[in-house]
């Protein structure tokens, strides 16, 4: 917890769904680990790919950030009144 800067509700998450872990946090970890980088990686990938839910989260985030690159929000004075 204390290497990873998080605390122990979020550390569980983590354990329980690895796809939660940051790039940042996998590379700490692999360094801690003294295990080679891509090896954790490539575990926590063979992990969400087992879990259904993780891919479809995934690809949900994919789109949003798609979606704002082509749709960027617009600042609260800017946008449409609603029906328009």
């Amino acid at each position: 917890m204390k290497a990873l800067g998080v605390g122990h509700p979020a550390l569980k998450q983590r354990e329980a769904n690895p796809g939660l872990f940051t790039m940042r946090e996998l590379l700490l970890l692999a360094k801690l680990l003294e295990r080679p980088k891509m090896e954790l990686i490539e575990m926590v990938l063979a992990d969400m790919e087992r879990n259904p839910e993780a891919v479809e989260k995934l690809e949900e985030a994919a789109e949003q950030v798609v979606g704002r690159k082509h749709f960027p929000r617009l600042p609260k004075e800017q946008k449409p009144a609603p029906g328009l």
